[in-house]
């Protein structure tokens, strides 16, 4: 079945649309449901490869599958009882990191994202060109963004599954605990380039940075092998991929008020 007779039959109401997915809720038989549906093939196996290899090895608290159609899945709503503090966040997907650490056995699921200078030199190589076609050329920011590159970017040397989309609104605190969702992009990186993600979203991020790498270093310290001041210099260098990824999205995909928010927070990542 088509989500689009699924829809006639169930009367879904719209939720959230992303590039991934389009979110909808219903009731079946008294009990709400979500419903996700999908542009392509290729994203709706990515998401269900993941909740299934997720939950097959415990690796997150994620809602349950019910069902799945040709281009659409059912799953259980989760309700929120509110923010998940961010101790909490980091704990619950704490997990995962620390399961998968170095395990080889992802790597033949999930894609491995490019963590490397060779990477960030790429992109340093035609941003500025992007960048220009809008008009909001910074020639200095760009040559500051290349010695960062140079002398402070740490290539990350564990690997490990990540949820690739560690925001706020995909981690949903119930009365039973903390449960993650929205898995399209779950990959394999590094436990940094997932909690970057947190830093980027609020606005006191001197303060935030000081939490997560005092919270990060409580949970993957000892595993991970590093202290509290290596997690705050790796959480700097996933930050400023985060930043020039971006960046570049923004280029080509956003308006320019997004571009310059983009501009904004690669320039304070550098300073720091």
């Amino acid at each position: 079945m088509k989500f689009e007779d699924y829809q006639k039959l169930h009367n879904c109401s719209p939720l959230e649309k992303t590039e991934q997915s389009w979110t909808f809720t219903t009731n079946i038989s008294g009990e709400r449901r979500v419903v996700k549906r999908y542009p392509s093939e290729f994203n709706k196996l990515r998401e269900e490869l993941a909740y299934s290899y997720i939950n097959s090895f415990n690796l997150l608290r994620v809602p349950e599958l019910i069902s799945s159609g040709e281009n659409f899945v059912v799953m259980d709503f989760l309700e929120s009882i509110g923010y998940s503090p961010l101790e909490e966040s980091i704990e619950g997907i704490s997990k995962m990191y620390v399961t998968t650490l170095n395990d080889s056995k992802p790597k033949g699921y999930f894609p491995r994202i490019d963590l490397t200078k060779d990477k960030l030199y790429r992109r340093l190589e035609y941003l500025p060109l992007e960048i220009e076609k809008r008009g909001l050329i910074d020639k200095d920011l760009f040559e500051k963004s290349e010695r960062f590159v140079n002398e402070r970017y740490i290539t990350p040397e564990h690997y490990c599954l990540v949820h690739g989309d560690l925001k706020s609104p995909h981690i949903i605190k119930t009365i039973s605990g903390v449960f993650f969702i929205d898995l399209a992009l779950v990959s394999v990186a590094n436990p940094w380039y997932d909690l970057a993600f947190l830093y980027m979203e609020k606005r006191d991020k001197e303060v935030l940075l000081d939490t997560i790498s005092n919270k990060a270093f409580d949970f993957l310290g000892r595993d991970f092998s590093v202290s509290e001041g290596d997690i705050r210099d790796l959480l700097h260098s996933a930050i400023f991929y985060r930043s020039l990824y971006d960046m570049g999205f923004a280029a080509r995909h956003r308006t320019d008020k997004t571009l310059r928010r983009t501009i904004k927070d690669l320039s304070e990542i550098i300073k720091h």
